[in-house]
């Protein structure tokens, strides 16, 4: 584990400091980015074979080729009714209530 660590371009003398849940998850992401970077580069170098296969008068709209650049407007808050809201805390009150009183009977003979 430690050498993935350092083999993703981590700090070692952080690698003690971490939980095993967050060292996955910090490996797990420096692989994504570097998929996402591989991609990136080969889709480059993909669309500099195709344009230079034709005359640049031909060359499609920038825009056309990198579209948007994922700017996705933020989705607005979920608005939900106030009875709603309050019975939903009500069972979940009642099911951590349940959980409690299952484990005070566990430990009594």
């Amino acid at each position: 584990m430690f050498q993935r660590w350092c083999q993703a371009g981590f700090p070692p003398a952080e690698f003690w400091y971490q939980t095993p849940r967050s060292t996955l998850l910090a490996i797990w992401g420096a692989r994504q980015r570097l998929e996402s970077d591989f991609r990136n580069i080969v889709t480059g170098a993909w669309l500099g074979g195709m344009l230079g296969q034709c005359p640049p008068a031909q060359y499609p709209p920038l825009e056309k080729l990198i579209g948007d650049q994922g700017e996705s407007p933020t989705p607005s808050p979920q608005i939900m009714d106030p009875k709603e809201a309050a019975a939903n805390a009500r069972v979940w009150g009642l099911l951590l209530s349940a959980g409690n009183r299952r484990k005070a009977r566990k430990g009594k003979p």
